[in-house]
């Protein structure tokens, strides 16, 4: 029996010129800049329905975006959840492990497992909207969905 090839290292967006690179460099800042797009086309609705609280909530996601745009694109370490979500001490728990693992300094935004990072994008994401008082439930992706359903 031929012998079994060992599982490849983990991809990681720190070598430049590859998708998990340029994934990180390019896709994700798009993915970002689209959800501000979307707070921002539906801030006049959401503001008209939950006035002043509404539009601070409007303006604190829109800074915690733009704040979580530079940590990625800076490079800076991935940072524990904070919401009171389901599974936060589960991601927090992988975060711990995996500084443990692989040390502090390479729990960064490129330098992390890309798969790893790219769910933990998604998740910091939800865990921004968590923390409002009035955008809990806005999903920052429902136009999306709803155009691709609807190319079908």
């Amino acid at each position: 029996m031929p012998p079994v090839p060992s599982i490849p290292p983990a991809l990681t967006g720190s070598k430049e010129g590859t998708f998990a690179f340029l994934t990180v460099r390019d896709r994700w800042p798009k993915i970002l800049g689209k959800i501000v797009d979307q707070v921002h086309r539906y801030r006049h609705a959401h503001i008209a329905v939950h006035g002043e609280v509404g539009e601070k909530d409007i303006k604190w996601i829109l800074s915690q975006l733009s704040e979580l745009s530079y940590l990625v694109s800076t490079d800076k370490p991935l940072q524990d959840l904070s919401d009171h979500g389901e599974n936060v001490s589960i991601w927090n728990e992988e975060l711990r492990e995996l500084r443990i693992k692989k040390g502090t300094e390479q729990v960064t935004w490129y330098r992390c497992d890309w798969l790893f990072a790219e769910c933990f994008l998604y998740r910091q994401i939800m865990s921004l909207f968590l923390k409002t008082t009035t955008l809990k439930q806005f999903d920052p992706f429902a136009s999306q969905k709803q155009s691709s359903f609807i190319g079908w």
